[in-house]
């Protein structure tokens, strides 16, 4: 019954690693028609992120990115997340493991990943996340900076304001 009131929202975050873009694409019973937003993750994230890389072997990019677009639909559509019960779907494996489990071993996902939980609690939002096939994405062309869809818009992507600040302070980057 505490679920009766609470509007639904589905999503969908990709991320594509050669221009680090990041596409998000929200549902809502609140809307007739789907959001979507887009952004290349900073350069000053990126460069943290080459810093780790130089201490390891594996490349991390696209986990760390897919892991960023859950908190990216809540720092964009903030007013549309607010109070509702939550579907995120992602193509990343690693990246939805770490949001169901709430951690990550890897930092800097770690710090993403506690981002995205905080921004549930500020919105007090009832998440549920799972994977969804790469060609069954709908943000998949967003993740590319192709904006083409339903969208009844096309916002900027955001990130917490935090988040660049955060990472900064991570022992492995």
């Amino acid at each position: 019954r505490q679920y009766e009131n609470r509007d639904v929202t589905v999503s969908y975050s990709d991320g594509e690693c050669s221009k680090a873009g990041l596409g998000i694409a929200v549902w809502s019973t609140l809307q007739q028609k789907p959001f979507a937003a887009f952004c290349e993750i900073p350069e000053e994230i990126k460069e943290l992120w080459d810093k780790q890389r130089a201490k390891e072997e594996e490349r991390r990019d696209i986990f760390l990115i897919e892991a960023i677009g859950p908190v990216s639909v809540l720092r964009t559509f903030p007013n549309i997340m607010r109070n509702s019960i939550w579907l995120h779907f992602i193509d990343n494996e690693g990246a939805q493991h770490s949001l169901v489990k709430g951690s990550s071993s890897i930092e800097a996902a770690d710090v993403v990943v506690g981002e995205t939980w905080e921004w549930i609690r500020r919105l007090n939002v009832i998440p549920y996340f799972d994977r969804v096939e790469s060609e069954a994405n709908p943000a998949d062309g967003l993740g590319r900076g192709r904006p083409d869809g339903p969208w009844a818009q096309v916002d900027r992507a955001l990130l917490p304001d935090n988040l660049i600040e955060k990472l900064r302070k991570c022992r492995s980057l």
